[in-house]
């Protein structure tokens, strides 16, 4: 029969892949945030302090995270983006994208770096893996899935990363500088 408005897609098995991945302090985990988060920013904030992970917006996720929260680094994460974001996601392992589309005009044209590991969440199909090379593609609602994440918390949290939020810091103040506000 028809799916009824309570059918949100969430598949189990490739959040348990993207959980194994985000759960391995080995790894420096970013977040690069889309519209499909608008609706879910405390969720959002509250998964990026437990995984102590930089958040970069796509340009439609602009507002997702407060720009003045110590682990927001402004839009997009490549050459595109702004330098902070660019600079601070060089040192990512695991990039986490939740609702983010990665079209033509969101990627620079194709030039955002590819990191070792790449978990896309998004509620369209087909959206995900189309445009970069994607090793977990978790079809799920993006505030299903940050909700989930946040039951998991012992095995997320990570000590607070005062070096990383230092670069923040200053990487912004400078980029504020430069930018004569």
């Amino acid at each position: 029969g028809p799916l009824g408005p309570a059918a949100v897609p969430f598949d189990e098995g490739a959040f348990q892949r993207a959980l194994c991945l985000l759960s391995d302090r080995r790894l420096r985990v970013g977040i690069h945030a889309g519209l499909g988060c608008m609706d879910y920013s405390p969720a959002l904030v509250r998964v990026a302090e437990l995984l102590q992970a930089p958040v970069s917006t796509s340009m439609s996720g602009k507002g997702v995270i407060a720009e003045n929260h110590p682990l927001a680094v402004g839009w997009g994460y490549g050459p595109q983006g702004t330098r902070t974001a660019e600079q601070v996601f060089k040192s990512v392992d695991v990039l986490l994208a939740v609702g983010v589309r990665y079209s033509e005009v969101s990627t620079g044209f194709y030039s955002q770096p590819q990191h070792r590991h790449l978990i896309q969440v998004d509620i369209n199909a087909q959206n995900l893996g189309r445009i970069m090379r994607t090793e977990v593609c978790v079809h799920a609602d993006a505030g299903l899935f940050l909700g989930r994440l946040l039951e998991q918390e012992p095995m997320l949290c990570r000590p607070p990363d005062s070096r990383r939020i230092e670069q923040i810091r200053t990487l912004k103040a400078q980029e504020r500088r430069i930018n004569g506000q």
